[in-house]
């Protein structure tokens, strides 16, 4: 029964959200979070949001820096040995040291102090799309065949050792693609720059493909197709995700500053409440006041029983001059 008062007490949240699409049907499919109508209450939002995206960031990065340094150490061997004879083996072996110094960069800023200096919400949020970018054509790039055939040469002849499979294989670069999408879409990002994260992969990995020969990488065009629209199915259901956390979270914060409202009110209703029944100064009767009071004998003998001194006190003060409520004559009658 109290949690039914509570729910009936709390204002019309939905209401103070706009969502993407605003009417019709569609919102039974897909409802996406914009903003919140009131344009100084997105700015706090933002802002908060910032900050947790970083409490995110520092884990993941340290965990794709372990993982990126053992696929080096792994692989460093076979990539010394052949990248004397091969541009295209130095073109792959870059793309996975550049994705190490990458999140070893944002490792560093997210363990240290250096990300507090980026407050401005919009800067933080377009270079996260830009660095998922990034990170996409990284991945798409650490493949044996693709980075061959970027650099005008045949993998097939630098790896004799490895399986034809292995080669054109495009396992590893959608993996890698995959894993991408997954984090970025656990950052706490406005749905709205969210939705850029939706489209960018499946034309990253069509731009990287199609221009491939026919029959020696991941089959023909309409395969490769056919696996660009399932990197897309991904990305819509993480987005899906997203929209529902991200709905959640407004929810929470604005509940939060609801509360905080109210424990306020109820802080400055005790104080004024207090204060009258104490009489003290500036109360709407200050004739009470027990410095104010003299002895039955007429000598102004003032009872030290109040001290102004207090920090409650000074506040109760304070508080009256707003005009304090008759709820303390009313439980001085009733006493």
């Amino acid at each position: 029964m109290a949690q039914m008062m509570d729910k009936e007490s709390l204002p019309d949240f939905e209401g103070m959200i706009s969502y993407f699409p605003k009417t019709g049907r569609l919102q039974h499919i897909l409802k996406v979070p914009k903003a919140f109508y009131d344009p100084e209450l997105e700015h706090i939002w933002r802002k908060q949001r910032i900050q947790e995206i970083w409490q995110y960031a520092r884990p993941l990065c340290l965990m794709t820096v372990t993982m990126i340094g053992i696929a080096l150490v792994a692989e460093a061997r076979g990539l010394v040995s052949a990248a004397s004879h091969s541009r295209g083996v130095v073109f792959y072996g870059a793309t996975l040291l550049s994705a190490f110094l990458i999140f070893l960069l944002l490792a560093i800023c997210a363990v240290s102090s250096l990300h507090r200096r980026l407050r401005n919400p919009d800067v933080v949020e377009w270079a996260i799309i830009a660095l998922y970018q990034i990170l996409l054509m990284l991945a798409l790039t650490s493949n044996y065949c693709r980075s061959a055939f970027i650099m005008g040469e045949s993998a097939a002849e630098f790896f004799p050792d490895l399986d034809i499979t292995a080669i054109t294989s495009d396992s590893h670069p959608l993996s890698a693609s995959l894993a991408v999408i997954a984090a970025f879409h656990m950052l706490p990002l406005p749905c709205m720059h969210m939705f850029r994260c939706v489209v960018l992969p499946p034309l990253n990995y069509l731009a990287f493909t199609l221009p491939l020969p026919a029959g020696q990488f991941e089959g023909d065009w309409s395969r490769r197709t056919s696996l660009a629209f399932r990197v897309m199915s991904v990305c819509l259901i993480c987005f899906a995700g997203r929209c529902v956390m991200d709905k959640a979270e407004r929810h929470v914060f604005l509940s939060k500053l609801h509360y905080a409202k109210l424990l306020v009110a109820e802080r400055v209703r005790r104080a004024s409440v207090e204060h009258e029944l104490e009489g003290r100064p500036l109360s709407t009767r200050p004739g009470t006041c027990a410095i104010c009071r003299t002895d039955d004998a007429g000598l102004a003998a003032p009872s030290i029983t109040t001290s102004f001194t207090e920090p409650s006190d000074m506040t109760s003060v304070i508080f009256a001059v707003n005009g304090a409520p008759r709820d303390g004559k009313r439980s001085q009658k009733n006493s």
